[in-house]
């Protein structure tokens, strides 16, 4: 593996070239997906920061499945994964290729990060977000028809909700039950 690829927590961005379903030593079922990285994040915590050139190398993800129950929140996430990926039903059958309606990820851009345990770099998916930018003021005048309308909804509610709170005052400890 390169050394190219990793330093200060860095965040990829790939394209899916291969999936399979596979089971490991203990039994469980795994879908390994084939990333092509195509490019690297500028910031790692915002992919609205753009991309830089990265060496053009293969990583592969593994999601990994399991009926142990101890084993819960690695299940978890791969389930909350595969949902972030467009894949929202719970056979998993469906991901492998010779399955009649066979589910495709192929081709879908995702982003990778690299982690290290015991010595041993694995990749995960990665989801990051995008940091808010100064909006141009034709964009914002686009918008405020009906942002006007909510806030003056929300301002008009907010008096009648606001009244209603300075009405009432909170209960004090001594004044709620001992069946509260």
């Amino acid at each position: 593996m390169s050394n190219e690829l990793i330093d200060a927590d860095p965040v990829f961005i790939g394209s899916v070239s291969d999936q399979y379903l596979a089971t490991t030593e203990y039994g469980d079922l795994q879908l390994i997906l084939t990333i092509d990285i195509t490019g690297r994040l500028r910031d790692p915590g915002d992919r609205g920061a753009g991309t830089e050139d990265a060496p053009q190398e293969q990583r592969e993800i593994r999601l990994t499945f399991s009926d142990d129950e101890g084993r819960a929140m690695p299940m978890r996430i791969s389930v909350e994964n595969l949902c972030r990926l467009g894949f929202a039903d719970s056979d998993l059958s469906r991901l492998h290729p010779d399955h009649a309606e066979f589910h495709s990820l192929l081709g879908r851009d995702v982003h990778i990060r690299p982690r290290e345990k015991g010595g041993v770099t694995y990749w995960n998916l990665a989801w990051p977000s995008s940091r808010p930018r100064p909006a141009p003021l034709d964009a914002v005048v686009d918008r405020m028809p009906g942002l006007r309308r909510r806030v003056e909804q929300i301002q008009a509610n907010a008096d009648v909700t606001s009244a209603s709170h300075r009405a009432t005052p909170p209960a004090r400890q001594s004044e709620v039950g001992d069946d509260a």
